[in-house]
């Protein structure tokens, strides 16, 4: 077998399936409108915001610290090289000068879990930007749409103040997500949704005193419903988060060039020897 069969061939191979699997990786980057550093920096923060976040629920000061700073340090540079609203991003630093604030503080102050909340959320956005977890608050907040419905159609005074808890759950909800919504979407649809929210607040606040019309409370919940419709329009609901969530994985070209250049060089280097040992293929029966 000549020299060509056996060493050149298997390297020609080992080339095209290496370019073949880069390839494939660089049309999935592409897909997303990202490239292989944004999503390398993407899943950074993304493990950040999550270190954050346990170290929020152990109420672990030290670390949440430690997450915070480098946290900040790279909202500086995806703020202005990642793809994504400045309204995000602007959140996002917020709740991070925020948790830096609480820690740096003496009080035992457990708030940071909140921001923390906010964070992770963000950071799950960039890393599933077609389907993040948000997404999925959707199903909750229409809850409290129908909560606050239900609660103010009985039409007296503890109905009235069940509507008024229900109100307060959906800006609960809207301001967890208002950071990660804000890479995403139009900020005109946020703003308009806030708006209507505190406008049925007032209303339901007045309602509690028999002080607003009971037609214009309904409409203000109906538009309130219209206005998240818009925000939550064109979006698929996220999956529910397992058990034991999934680790972030990196982007795979490195992994791939390596492991193709290893193969490469194994084969040749197999070849090489053999064609030094029995230079025209000729091998002994046995």
């Amino acid at each position: 077998m000549s020299m060509f069969k056996r060493v050149i061939v298997p390297a020609i191979i080992c080339v095209v399936l290496t370019i073949s699997s880069v390839a494939s990786v660089w049309a999935h980057a592409a897909g997303t409108g990202r490239t292989a550093s944004e999503d390398a920096a993407s899943d950074k923060f993304a493990r950040l915001a999550d270190a954050l976040y346990d170290a929020a629920k152990q109420s672990n000061r030290q670390a949440g610290y430690i997450n915070i700073q480098q946290l900040q340090n790279m909202a500086v540079s995806l703020k202005t090289n990642h793809p994504g609203q400045s309204d995000g991003w602007n959140l996002i630093e917020q709740s991070a000068a925020d948790i830096k604030k609480t820690l740096a503080g003496n009080s035992a102050s457990t708030d940071w879990l909140t921001d923390a909340a906010r964070i992770q959320l963000a950071g799950d956005a960039l890393i599933h930007p077609e389907a993040p977890l948000w997404y999925s608050y959707e199903a909750v907040m229409r809850d409290d749409l129908d909560r606050v419905k239900k609660a103010w159609s009985r039409n007296d005074g503890a109905g009235a103040l069940s509507a008024r808890g229900a109100i307060d759950s959906f800006a609960v909800h809207l301001d967890r997500i208002e950071a990660a919504a804000s890479l995403q979407q139009d900020p005109e649809k946020i703003a308009d949704l806030k708006r209507r929210l505190a406008y049925t607040t007032t209303l339901l606040d007045a309602g509690i005193g028999n002080h607003a019309s009971p037609e214009w409370i309904g409409r203000s919940i109906d538009e309130l419903s219209v206005s998240l419709t818009g925000l939550f329009e064109g979006t698929a609901a996220a999956e529910p988060l397992p058990a034991i969530a999934p680790l972030h994985t990196g982007n795979p070209i490195s992994w791939i060039l390596l492991l193709g250049a290893f193969i490469m060089g194994v084969l040749a280097f197999a070849g090489y020897r053999k064609y030094k040992q029995q230079p025209y293929g000729i091998k002994p029966f046995r």
